[in-house]
């Protein structure tokens, strides 16, 4: 009884995996009070919507864009700290927030990008445009133990997030 029991968990557990690598997806779990409630109309666009989000997402490239400031003058080093922070910060965000965002951006390479920008009002209304748009965004100030002062903002990440949606804010920012 226990042999068959754990022959079927085995050849359960078999399909879904073949399932999850044919169709690039998990299950989605509807709760009983959703399916048999006089609503139940809505449930079909309610699918239909969350399946049409999970082919955009798998048929689109996806990728990080981080924003810093040009105007701070920062060391290579401080930079480099700062950018790397920021990419972190903005993974954390969007694993937390859109998790399938984020693992696609894992298997497809973890593409970065690192733009200039002016000062930090230009940064700062940028940041504002993006997070309202509901791009995941994440800003960093730094600590102010070595150049610069503590709490200065020094750039933002965007993303992982859906490329073409983060180049309409970011296409005329040019590469640091």
């Amino acid at each position: 009884m226990a042999k068959k029991k754990k022959r079927r968990e085995r050849r359960r557990n078999f399909e879904h995996r073949d399932w999850k690598k044919q169709h690039g997806a998990a299950f989605l779990i509807i709760p009983p009070s959703v399916l048999y409630s006089s609503s139940s109309r809505t449930l079909p666009v309610l699918i239909m919507g969350i399946l049409d989000w999970a082919k955009k997402i798998k048929s689109s490239a996806i990728k990080q864009v981080i924003v810093v400031r040009s105007d701070l003058n920062l060391g290579k080093g401080k930079l480099a700290g700062q950018v790397a922070h920021a990419s972190v910060a903005g993974y954390r965000k969007s694993k937390r927030e859109q998790p399938e965002m984020a693992e696609k951006w894992e298997e497809e390479g973890e593409k970065k990008v690192v733009v200039k920008i002016t000062g930090e009002k230009e940064l700062m209304l940028l940041f504002q445009e993006m997070k309202d748009a509901g791009i995941p965004v994440s800003v960093i100030r730094d600590a102010g133990l070595t150049q610069i002062e503590p709490g200065t903002t020094t750039c933002f990440a965007a993303g992982p997030y859906l490329e073409a949606e983060l180049d309409k804010y970011t296409k005329q920012l040019k590469l640091l």
